[in-house]
């Protein structure tokens, strides 16, 4: 049975994956009724808007006391904003609020390496609420629905 079919027949949702240049996969997410690009990160506890992106998603910065760690960084400053809606192509997303974080320094080094520039980060707090399934051979993540997720609960 193809890997397709086989999360198809369980409520599952295929999203393809793009692969910058750097490693990186990249997906396609709406907040807001505005798309953009974003980058798929597992070790990501919190998804997140940069900052500077706040006024295209229609996001209203708030002051937040997360403070964001990454590779070399420590104690970054953040803010929050409501979100009224969030999706993954036609998977809606439970997501009342998100963080808005400075991008700038991952953005550098994408431009360094010719790669497309990123709007956000998707973390693992909706990769498990949507019971996300990554296929590194298939380059796709597989979600689940909210409907069909709360339903077996």
């Amino acid at each position: 049975m193809k890997i397709d079919t086989f999360f198809k027949k369980r409520g599952y949702h295929k999203v393809l994956l793009g692969k910058n240049e750097i490693g990186h996969y990249q997906l396609l997410v709406t907040i807001n009724g505005v798309e953009g690009n974003f980058i798929l990160d597992t070790g990501a506890s919190s998804s997140c808007v940069g900052t500077k992106f706040a006024e295209k998603y229609l996001l209203e910065p708030e002051s937040s006391d997360y403070k964001a760690a990454g590779a070399g960084a420590i104690d970054m400053d953040t803010f929050q904003a409501e979100v009224d809606s969030m999706k993954i192509e036609d998977v809606e997303v439970d997501i009342e609020k998100i963080i808005l974080f400075d991008l700038t320094q991952i953005n550098e080094a994408l431009d360094q390496h010719d790669s497309e520039l990123i709007d956000g980060i998707i973390g693992a707090e909706i990769l498990e609420q949507l019971k996300a399934v990554i296929s590194y051979e298939e380059k796709a993540l597989f979600i689940k629905e909210m409907e069909l997720v709360d339903s077996e609960v």
